[in-house]
């Protein structure tokens, strides 16, 4: 039970950071509401493309590779311990991603003001740029290279 309630806690703070899929579900909701994006949300943890967003989510590949060995107890049935680790991860995610559809939902009229939607989209991108450039460096220095001389060529 102790080493479930540490997997539980570990799998708020995974499924709480924004990702791939709640980013998916947030633009579902501000562009088709609701409905749509509640769909995706719960699709999104079943299908191809859910699976293929998740599974290449590098966050999600290091968190499970290095938390399983030591949630894991080997002289205990395997099977129902992954079953409910499984579990524990699906439903987590499965709110974080209807809370991220409905924030979307709830904020497509405001976001969707003349002007709010670029601005909207340049945070975003540098939240990831950002999260990319403090993870390596040297992204952020590519960036601002191709970026200076695109607008060199803008000014010419």
């Amino acid at each position: 039970m102790q080493l479930w309630i540490y997997y539980t806690l570990a799998v708020l703070v995974l499924t709480a950071s924004p990702g791939p899929s709640s980013l998916l579900c947030m633009t579902k909701g501000v562009t088709y509401g609701w409905r749509s994006a509640a769909i995706t949300a719960v699709v999104s943890l079943t299908a191809i493309s859910g699976f293929i967003v998740g599974a290449s989510n590098p966050k999600a590949i290091v968190f499970f590779s290095a938390l399983f060995p030591q949630v894991i107890t080997t002289n205990a049935p395997l099977m129902p311990q992954y079953l409910i680790f499984a579990s524990t991860f699906v439903v987590m995610e499965l709110a974080w991603l209807l809370c991220s559809a409905y924030l979307g939902a709830k904020s497509s009229n405001w976001l969707l003001a003349k002007g709010r939607a670029k601005v909207f989209n340049r945070l975003t991108g540098g939240v990831f740029i950002g999260a990319g450039a403090h993870r390596n460096p040297a992204v952020l220095e590519t960036i601002m290279k191709n970026y200076s001389s695109s607008a060199t060529m803008c000014l010419v």
